[in-house]
């Protein structure tokens, strides 16, 4: 078996005689219900590995699948993928940027992890319901971001920096739970915001401005949560649109400087895309109605004991129509927690808000963030920009 062999078996593919090619079929989004993609690899007359997958996806999306990256971090000498634990995610640089590379979920891996739930309390124990991502994605992404986590490209991986060059992940790719590490390799369960996550996705949390009330048996435990650290990233002039390989910046007057990092606007992509002459419009769908609606919080105001219901909870999908026909999709989400506290009676309108963002971030290929997705960003109807911690 030559070197080449062995390293793809190491990661999962199987060769194809008939095609000449390793394929191995994924999971890219991590969700069992998820689309089912082949990513095959095949040497071309050069003796160079070419990825793609069926069915196609954006090569760029393909660069950076877990099983791409060890590939190639390995050929190049960088990392030894036969003395790595590859069922933990590795880091490697890319670009200069530290990344995490992670195998993607197999359709086996989704089986196990249904067998692998956790069996219903015994009878005679009052039953509590933990919130696992294949149920209650929408209700946990609101519970990370109320703690400080922002979502990354791939939808399953969440992160959150903290003090120094440390950072916190949750991952959902290989548990429904939730697996969480920092980036420092330090442990990640003795921090506040894995005890907070898990006790609010237990219904042992609720949450009160800055801090996580906690039930343990009679007692009750309070954790502060700390500030993300936010580093400055881009500057306003470096912000633009990639359509086609062919970028258009962003109008900085229309960017937003949020904690002392800049972030994308909705009005600022449109500009954009009108100027290219690629957007045609959106569309909005909502997915899931609040069946609770909260009024302004006011200071000092107690929480609803059912704060963390999925109750208040709205979501929407819009889809960006591109002047080639090409359509993007993608969903948002509001609830009382993830949204400023004089904005909770409009959470639907902050569902629709997000949703176009994110596919607007989509068909930009905007990496990171839209303003209207930070919680601290808000734009009036007919008022001025208003900022609150």
């Amino acid at each position: 078996m030559s070197e080449i062999d062995r390293v793809f078996e190491r990661l999962g593919f199987k060769y194809n005689p008939n095609t000449n090619m390793w394929v191995k079929v994924i999971i890219p989004g991590g969700d069992p219900r998820d689309r089912r993609y082949v990513l095959q690899a095949k040497m071309d007359e050069k003796g160079n590995i070419n990825f793609e997958t069926t069915p196609p996806m954006r090569e760029e999306i393909i660069e950076y699948l877990g099983e791409v990256l060890l590939f190639k971090k390995h050929m190049a000498g960088e990392i030894n993928i036969f003395e790595i634990d590859l069922d933990e995610p590795v880091p490697v640089e890319v670009d200069g940027n530290r990344y995490f590379a992670e195998l993607s979920l197999t359709p086996d891996a989704a089986k196990e992890m249904h067998k692998n739930e956790e069996k219903p309390e015994k009878e005679g124990k009052k039953e509590t319901k933990t919130l696992n991502w294949n149920e209650d994605k929408d209700m946990i992404k609101t519970i990370l971001k109320e703690l400080g986590f922002m979502e990354t490209k791939r939808e399953t991986l969440f992160v959150k920096n903290i003090e120094g060059d440390d950072a916190i992940f949750c991952d959902f790719s290989k548990t429904p739970k939730g697996h969480f590490y920092r980036k420092s390799g330090k442990d990640a369960h003795e921090t506040a915001e894995y005890k907070a996550f898990r006790a609010m996705q237990e219904g042992r949390g609720k949450i009160e401005g800055d801090k996580v009330i906690v039930n343990e048996g009679e007692q009750q435990i309070i954790l502060t949560m700390p500030s993300p650290v936010v580093r400055p990233k881009a500057k306003p002039e470096e912000f633009a649109i990639e359509i086609e390989g062919k970028k258009i910046k962003l109008n900085p007057d229309l960017l937003v400087n949020i904690k002392n990092n800049w972030f994308a606007t909705i009005d600022a992509v449109v500009d954009a895309m009108h100027r290219a002459g690629i957007l045609k419009g959106w569309t909005v769908e909502i997915i899931k109605y609040p069946e609770k609606i909260l009024a302004e919080k006011k200071e000092g105001e107690e929480e609803p004991e059912d704060i963390n219901s999925d109750k208040y909870l709205a979501v929407a999908k819009a889809t960006v129509l591109l002047s080639d026909g090409r359509k993007f999709e993608n969903v948002g989400d509001a609830h009382p927690l993830s949204v400023a506290g004089h904005l909770r009676p409009h959470v639907l309108r902050m569902a629709e808000t997000r949703a176009i963002a994110r596919a607007l971030r989509f068909a930009g290929n905007i990496h990171g963030a839209m303003a209207e997705e930070i919680k601290e960003y808000v734009k009036l109807e007919g008022k001025e920009e208003r900022y609150e911690d």
